[in-house]
C-alpha cells in the first residue's frame, strides 16, 4: 500500500512494494506469489544503478479491476481534467505579481469555449519567457477543489485522480486578490492533453 510519485507527477495508489528482480521488458507483466497468484502488473523500479537491483512496484490487481473495462471499451483510462494549462504558483511569483497566496495553481490559459471558461476561469494576458517556453502569467490562481488545497500540480492530479469527465467540481480561485468560487465541468484528460 505504497504512494509512488511518478516523474510526470501523478500518484501510483497502493502500490505493492517488491524486492523481486523487474528488468528491463518486465513492465506490464505479472507480479506472482509464491501460490502462482497473479498479485499485481510490474510497473517500476527504483535503483541505485540503472539495472534490475532494486525496489519494484506493481499496480495491485484490484486496481486493474477497475479500469481493465475502460481500457477494452475506450483503450485508455478515462479521468477528468480541467481544460487549462497551469504555472505552480511560488514565493517569488506571489512577490512579483503581488498575490497573496504563494502556493496553488495560476491559470496561464484556459481552452477556447471550454468549461473552464464558462465557468468564469480566466488566464493570464501577460506574455513572459521560462527559457525559451512562452508563458502567460496574471491568471486567476487555482486554490481548493472540492475543498481539497491545491498546492501545485501533483496535488491537482491527486484530488481529479478519480474524477471522470462531465463530474462537476467546486473550484475556488484568487483573482486581484479577492477569493471566489464556481463550479465546474470536467473534460477528458486523454483529449486534453493530446491538443496541449
Amino acid at each position: 500500500s505504497r504512494n509512488i510519485k511518478t516523474n510526470t507527477g501523478n500518484i501510483i495508489e497502493g502500490a505493492i512494494q517488491t524486492d523481486a528482480s523487474i528488468n528491463p521488458g518486465n513492465s506490464g507483466g505479472p507480479l506472482i506469489d509464491s501460490s502462482g497468484n497473479m498479485i499485481g502488473i510490474n510497473t517500476m523500479i527504483i535503483s541505485p544503478s540503472s539495472g534490475s537491483v532494486g525496489i519494484g512496484f506493481a499496480i495491485p490487481v484490484s486496481k486493474i479491476k477497475e479500469i481493465v473495462p475502460e481500457l477494452i471499451k475506450y483503450g485508455y483510462v478515462k479521468r477528468g481534467w480541467i481544460d487549462a494549462t497551469f504555472l505552480p504558483m511560488t514565493r517569488r511569483l506571489s512577490y512579483a505579481l503581488n498575490i497573496n497566496t504563494e502556493t496553488g495553481l495560476m491559470v496561464m490559459q484556459t481552452a477556447q469555449g471550454g468549461e473552464a471558461e464558462r465557468a468564469g476561469i480566466r488566464g493570464g494576458t501577460k506574455r513572459a519567457y521560462y527559457g525559451s517556453k512562452v508563458i502567460y502569467i496574471g491568471g486567476d490562481v487555482i486554490t481548493e477543489v472540492d475543498g481539497i488545497k491545491i498546492t501545485d500540480y501533483s496535488s491537482l492530479t491527486e484530488v481529479l485522480k478519480n474524477k471522470k469527465d462531465m463530474d462537476v467540481v467546486n473550484v475556488k480561485f484568487i483573482r486581484d486578490n479577492k477569493l471566489y468560487s464556481t463550479a465546474l465541468k470536467l473534460i477528458d484528460k486523454a483529449k486534453f492533453n493530446s491538443k496541449y
